[in-house]
């Protein structure tokens, strides 16, 4: 995992909302049968304490064949295998988890932090 963390006076990493990227290796065998998706990873997020927090996920590459979705829970997104897979194939997921913490409720601050997940996921031509 890798965390931002902006020298002074560098406005263009403080203006950017990413504040980690995780990297994620994810092998599968191919999966010609599928009776319900198969989550292959999470994503929780964390807020500090008295703060309320609602989070947003997506897939922003990778997933040209929609083969993959997100199941969200209260603060956890789930990616999932949602359709049969055949290899052998290499793919990139780049998966995005966008926190909103509200940290005052009579002022109605919201802060925003962004935090990316670039997942390698590597499907065998074989199914075991």
């Amino acid at each position: 995992m890798c965390r931002k963390r902006c020298h002074s006076g560098d406005v263009g990493c403080a203006l950017n909302e990413t504040q980690t990227i995780i990297f994620q290796l994810i092998a599968l065998p191919s999966i010609p049968f599928l009776p319900r998706p198969l989550i292959l990873t999470s994503m929780r997020a964390v807020a500090p304490s008295g703060g309320t927090f609602h989070t947003d996920y997506a897939i922003l590459e990778g997933n040209e064949q929609g083969r993959f979705d997100i199941l969200k829970g209260q603060g956890v997104g789930s990616l999932r295998l949602a359709r049969p897979i055949a290899g052998p194939l290499d793919l990139e997921l780049r998966v995005l988890m966008r926190i909103h913490l509200s940290l005052d409720t009579r002022v109605r601050y919201t802060a925003t932090s962004d935090h990316l997940a670039i997942l390698h996921v590597i499907v065998s031509q074989y199914d075991f």
